[in-house]
């Protein structure tokens, strides 16, 4: 894999961002989104979005067959996070992170992000690297719900100065969907 050459603030995508439009609102009408997944694919293309191995391993193989293809069209320019330093070490801080009790984390949350498979703490730390902003679904967690079982991305990227939007404002945002 090649690494992408991304643009001064470029988007990453959460496995959400991939998996819920499929199930939710495409399947089994996939045709009625090839809009989507092209425009996204372009932006894929172009640099100005990215795809993080992780996040394609997560969704990969889950009974959405075109998105696997996509996923297998943009493969070549995925962010391989293990093998740029910058990223393993902004994985460990956002461990880090979670690891602090005074963050308001669960020891469950620990173990649960401790797993090298587990996409969001890898997501977050390539956003951390490269400035970027994370496209999701998930919402920020409540304070009133401390200490939290499992970690969210918009919480956890929020305590690391790391931005996040939901899919639909990104897609309003960018105008070409």
């Amino acid at each position: 894999m090649t690494q992408p050459s991304f643009m001064d603030s470029p988007f990453l995508i959460d496995a959400n961002c991939l998996i819920e439009p499929y199930n939710r609102y495409y399947n089994p009408q996939f045709a009625l989104s090839k809009p989507f997944w092209k425009h996204l694919h372009n932006l894929v293309n172009n640099g100005q979005v990215a795809i993080i191995d992780k996040v394609r391993d997560e969704v990969y193989g889950h009974n959405c067959p075109e998105v696997d293809t996509w996923l297998d069209e943009v493969k070549s320019i995925m962010v391989a996070c293990e093998k740029e330093d910058g990223i393993v070490e902004a994985y460990g801080t956002v461990l880090n992170q979670v690891t602090r009790p005074e963050n308001g984390y669960q020891r469950t949350a620990v173990r649960e992000w401790a797993d090298k498979h587990i996409a969001d703490p890898w997501l977050i730390a390539t956003a951390k690297f490269y400035g970027s902003t994370i496209v999701t679904f998930e919402q920020p967690q409540a304070e009133s719900d401390r200490p939290w079982r499992h970690p969210k991305i918009p919480t956890v990227a929020s305590q690391l100065s790391v931005n996040t939007e939901s899919l639909f404002a990104f897609m309003q945002n960018d105008g070409g969907f």
